[in-house]
C-alpha cells in the first residue's frame, strides 16, 4: 500500500471512530432525555388524576348526582379534596373498631359546606367501607373519627381540639391560618383561585396515618413538631 493510500486509510479508521463515539454520546443523551420525560410523564399522570378527581367530585351539586358545568365554589372544591384525602391516605387497622365499618368524616365549629359535603361523598366508599359525616359545635363535643375538619375561628379553641387529638389516627384539616405550622396535619389556603395544602409531616407521622406520595407531591410540607 502507498503512503498516501495508508494516511487516507488512516483518516477513514479516525473518522469512523469519531462518528461512532458521537453516535454513542446520542444514544446516550436521548436515554437519558427518554427516562426524564418518562419521570416528568409519572409525575404529571399523579397530578393530574388527582386533580381531576378532585374536579370531578366537587361538581356534584344535586341531591340526585346531577352534574353543573358551573366552576366549582371554594367550599365544594375542599369538599372534594375532604373525599379526597381519606382516598390518599392509609389508617391504621386499629382505627377501624369491630363493629365499625364505616369511615368517618367530621366537622367541628361552625359548617361551611352545606350540602356540598355530604354531595361529594354521596355513593362512595373508602376501602369498601361507606362514609359517615358527623357535625359537631366545639371542642368538647368530638368524638371518634378518620378527618376531622376544623372550622374554629379563635387559635385558642383550634389548639385545644389538637391537643386533645393529639397521638390519635385522626388526619385534621382546616382552612384556619397557619394551620399546619401549628400542629394539624393539612392547611388549605386558597390563593389565585386554587387551593393550596401544607402538611405537617411530623404531626402525621405521629398520627400513625400513611399519606400517598402522589398527595404528598401537591403539598409544601412543614415538620414543625406538635
Amino acid at each position: 500500500m502507498l503512503p498516501r493510500e495508508v494516511a487516507a486509510s488512516g483518516a477513514t479508521v479516525s473518522q469512523a471512530a469519531a462518528s461512532q463515539a458521537t453516535a454513542s454520546r446520542a444514544t446516550a443523551s436521548l436515554a437519558t432525555a427518554s427516562q426524564a420525560t418518562a419521570s416528568l410523564a409519572a409525575a404529571s399522570q399523579a397530578t393530574v388524576s388527582l386533580a381531576s378527581a378532585s374536579l370531578a367530585t366537587a361538581s356534584q351539586v344535586t341531591a340526585s348526582g346531577a352534574r353543573t358545568s358551573q366552576a366549582p365554589t371554594e367550599y365544594e372544591l375542599k369538599a372534594a379534596l375532604l373525599y379526597n384525602f381519606a382516598r390518599f391516605a392509609t389508617w391504621p387497622s386499629e382505627s377501624f373498631g369491630p363493629d365499625r365499618d364505616s369511615f368517618v368524616i367530621a366537622i367541628v365549629g361552625n359548617d361551611p359546606f352545606g350540602s356540598g359535603l355530604d354531595d361529594a361523598i354521596r355513593g362512595r366508599t373508602v376501602e369498601g367501607r361507606s362514609i359517615t359525616i358527623e357535625r359537631w359545635e366545639s371542642a368538647e363535643d368530638v368524638g371518634s373519627c378518620h378527618v376531622l375538619f376544623v372550622s374554629v375561628s379563635d387559635r385558642e379553641g383550634v389548639r385545644r381540639i389538637l391537643h386533645t387529638l393529639r397521638g390519635r389516627s385522626v388526619l385534621t384539616v382546616s382552612d384556619t391560618k397557619e394551620f399546619a405550622r401549628e400542629g394539624g396535619s393539612i392547611g388549605l389556603d386558597l390563593a389565585d383561585g386554587r387551593v393550596r395544602m401544607t402538611i405537617n409531616t411530623a404531626t402525621v407521622r405521629g398520627s400513625g396515618i400513611r399519606i400517598s406520595s402522589k398527595l404528598l407531591a401537591l403539598a409544601t410540607l412543614v415538620e414543625d413538631a406538635p
